[in-house]
């Protein structure tokens, strides 16, 4: 797998963690404030109309931990394709957005961060800094022709 293919995964995660909390969160959140100063509002409360059926036949963790741990796939892999040449960069990087990705979580249920802890968030969390890991050390395939 080459590094184009991995920056597309990436961002695939990420778009899909933040399609679920557009089109099944709260619309109390920030982010729909923000899509009405860009007049994204219609078109996002039709896409929501049309897909609020589909809410009740998945569980939980779908719309409220598979969003974070989504995006911890695409900032690991990201942060692997941006430092891939430089070991401690790499590591410095995926160890700061991987402690900030779990210290959020902790922080919530010890009552230091606003939200509510749950631990299907670090289940998710830890499958999916898995997967990262895996991908982001998937070297492409060397072809020798010649010897």
């Amino acid at each position: 797998m080459n590094d184009l293919q991995k920056v597309a995964i990436a961002f695939f995660s990420i778009f899909f963690g933040g399609m679920i909390y557009v089109l099944w969160r709260e619309s109390t959140l920030l982010m729909f404030s923000w899509f009405d100063i860009v007049g994204a509002s219609k078109y996002i409360y039709i896409a929501r109309d049309m897909l609020k059926d589909y809410s009740s036949i998945m569980p939980d963790w779908f719309y409220f931990s598979l969003p974070n741990g989504l995006w911890l796939l695409g900032g690991l892999i990201l942060f692997s394709v941006i430092w891939g040449n430089m070991p401690i960069q790499r590591l410095t990087w995926i160890l700061i957005f991987t402690i900030i990705a779990f210290g959020s979580e902790l922080g919530q249920r010890n009552g230091f961060i606003p939200g509510t802890f749950d631990g299907y968030d670090i289940f998710i969390m830890i499958i999916c800094s898995t997967i990262a890991i895996i991908i982001s050390n998937i070297k492409p395939p060397q072809w020798r022709f010649f010897k």
